[in-house]
């Protein structure tokens, strides 16, 4: 069984239900991604390798990063199960989307509760 505070460890998703995904997204955060849809899921699948997380942070924040934003992020995240080439990315992508204040008061807001989760940054963001 699971004990309290185990971690599981997440794979990526699968081939065919990723373009969906990215669809499925582009959809929830009012996103047109227009022609270029496949060539977007295809540049966001690269980066995040599938991972559903990475996923939906690069989505909902596409209009901020597009393909300059995430360019340099192709090659951090080899095996989407290696937690810290995963926490890696998340920390890249905050950077990129919050403003270097934002991201100061996050890091000290930090102080209770070590170690901050990227994730919960990222889901900060969306309230700036």
């Amino acid at each position: 069984g699971i004990t309290c505070g185990a971690r599981i460890p997440i794979g990526g998703l699968s081939e065919e239900g990723f373009k969906d995904y990215v669809l499925k997204l582009a959809d929830d955060f009012s996103l047109d991604l227009g022609e270029r849809s496949a060539e977007i899921a295809e540049e966001v699948r690269v980066v995040t390798k599938r991972h559903p997380l990475l996923t939906r942070l690069i989505i909902a924040n596409w209009d901020l990063l597009g393909f300059d934003g995430i360019e340099s992020l192709e090659n951090v995240v080899t095996n989407v199960r290696n937690e810290n080439e995963v926490n890696e990315l998340f920390s890249r992508l905050c950077e990129e989307i919050l403003t270097d204040e934002e991201y100061r008061v996050l890091q000290y807001l930090s102080i209770y509760r070590r170690p901050f989760s990227v994730y919960q940054r990222a889901r900060l963001s969306y309230w700036w």
